[in-house]
């Protein structure tokens, strides 16, 4: 078994010894100004450490990914194949390094020309801008063998439908017929590809008004698909009916505890919508709900044990991410199988994929 702490050391020493890369990204292009801002406050805490320390030494970065490399090797060691591996140790590496001046292995000329030849894609541009993920057009995706019309930006389609984020080789697809709960339903993007790609039922767990009415854009743009979609209206969560805040920005929306933020929603557990809606089957859950996937994942705790469901989880929103969130899909099956992957530069779009190796 390849050992975790020489894969990481070797990995580290790599990487600092390499002449930084720019800033600039094409994940980053559509940032708002309110990230921007975030962005440069990064990159002057960046000099700043390197003037104080003088030094890249490994023994100066003190973050949590450093502080709690035992408890990271515990998922390496879960890792199913060999490229989930590598892939894992550049991503813990990169959350070490902990700075704009590094950046992960992602081939960006390919992304670059694969964006651009989206333009002849292209239908028409839409008259609203998120503010997390920029200015939107509307695209046939028929070429790219998929039977629907997207609203979204070239860099969320080459992540959704080329380089297919919630899919893993060979190994992690949706199947024909699968029932999927997507959990975390934004814009309707994922629902769309899941659709395209044969679901026959896919519930979008989505309750920002704003990502709602663009979902129910999404479908009439695709009425032949459009009864294979359902939206529910709730945050997902580990139980029903709890009262939280929430601070709505797009996709980037976050929940908190009551009180929080300054609007108030309720949740729903997917254990308990399995009932009420007698979903008899389920296939796959994705979950991409920026931080909450644990709550959530206790929440479905029912649903997980009689399934034995494909879980695309995303990890990338805290730290403890690719710590928590294997462990407790474990305890609740020990017989999933773990794959790792991630489809940006810069650290977002981490995801764990979870199949039970018997199915």
């Amino acid at each position: 078994m390849e050992n975790f702490y020489k894969s990481f050391v070797d990995k580290y020493f790599e990487e600092i010894q390499k002449k930084p890369v720019s800033y600039k990204s094409l994940f980053r292009v559509n940032l708002s100004p309110q990230q921007r801002l975030k962005f440069y406050y990064e990159l002057f805490v960046f000099f700043v450490t390197r003037i104080l320390f003088k030094t890249k030494s490994l023994f100066y970065n003190h973050n949590y990914f450093l502080q709690n490399l035992a408890l990271f090797e515990e998922t390496f060691i879960s890792l199913n194949d060999e490229y989930s591996k590598k892939r894992y140790i550049e991503y813990i590496v990169f959350n070490t390094l902990n700075s704009n001046r590094y950046k992960l292995n992602i081939d960006l000329l390919d992304a670059k020309l694969k964006s651009q030849s989206l333009e002849q894609l292209k239908i028409k541009d839409e008259d609203r801008r998120f503010s997390n993920i920029g200015d939107l057009s509307l695209y046939d995706l028929g070429t790219l063998g998929y039977d629907v019309k997207v609203i979204h930006n070239p860099i969320g389609i080459l992540i959704d439908f080329i380089y297919e984020q919630y899919a893993y080789k060979e190994i992690f697809n949706i199947q024909e017929n699968d029932i999927v709960l997507d959990c975390g339903g934004a814009t309707g993007d994922t629902a769309l590809y899941y659709a395209a790609k044969g679901a026959k039922k896919v519930y979008v767990f989505e309750f920002i008004q704003s990502n709602i009415e663009m979902i129910n854009k999404q479908l009439e743009n695709n009425i032949h698909i459009k009864e294979k979609i359902e939206i529910v209206n709730k945050p997902v969560w580990n139980e029903s009916n709890i009262e939280l805040s929430y601070l709505e920005k797009g996709n980037s929306s976050r929940v908190g505890a009551k009180g929080v933020y300054s609007k108030n929603i309720t949740t729903i557990s997917i254990d308990d919508v399995v009932i009420t809606k007698n979903i008899k089957q389920v296939d796959l859950i994705k979950m991409d709900i920026e931080g909450a996937e644990i709550p959530a994942l206790k929440g479905s705790e029912k649903t997980i044990k009689k399934f034995k469901p494909k879980l695309a989880i995303c990890v990338y929103h805290k730290p403890d991410d690719l710590i928590e969130i294997p462990k407790y899909i474990k305890s609740l099956n020990p017989d999933y199988e773990f794959y790792f992957d991630y489809y940006t530069d810069i650290g977002w779009e981490a995801v764990l994929y979870a199949i039970d190796r018997n199915n």
